[in-house]
């Protein structure tokens, strides 16, 4: 996976207060069908790794989902499960917009 982190910083002329952003744009890896590539070595820990990241990835976007329809419910949200999810912590939950946009290249 690859992530990168754009911040912004915006001031008016004369005022005191700032307004930042930030853009995270993340290419996943796909997900890696170990059998069915007959993968071994370092290609099959690699997909390991994968696979592992995106399971994480879907664990914590399920738990978002869960717990906006249950409303202000404890609901926990594995954010630690993986380096990925952690880094995206704030793009992924509180007062963030998100777009996914899947393409296969």
């Amino acid at each position: 996976h690859c992530i990168f982190t754009i911040m912004v910083e915006g001031r008016r002329t004369g005022s005191d207060s700032v307004t930042r952003s930030k853009l995270n744009l993340v290419d996943l890896a796909g997900s890696e069908r170990v059998h069915r590539t007959s993968s071994s070595g370092q290609t099959l820990t690699e997909a390991k790794y994968i696979n592992t990241s995106l399971f994480y990835l879907e664990m914590v976007i399920v738990a978002l989902h869960e717990k906006g329809k249950r409303g202000k419910e404890k609901t926990h949200v594995p954010y630690r499960n993986s380096m990925m999810t952690s880094v995206l912590r704030d793009s992924l939950g509180g007062n963030c917009e998100l777009m996914f946009d899947t393409r296969y290249l």
